[in-house]
């Protein structure tokens, strides 16, 4: 839902997703959107548990 509120916002995660709404279709990129910051947040932790 959150990444469906996404169409009208001025964001850059907005941005993100009507490029990819475009490229995709809108089902698919509802999906890589939503799944957009957990990654991000996976790849920090990783690269911040390989400093530690």
């Amino acid at each position: 839902m959150a990444a469906f509120s996404l169409t009208h916002s001025h964001s850059a995660s907005g941005a993100f997703y009507r490029r990819l709404r475009s490229r995709l279709g809108a089902p698919k990129a509802i999906t890589a959107t939503a799944h957009a910051p957990s990654s991000f947040v996976l790849l920090n932790l990783d690269n911040y548990w390989r400093i530690f």
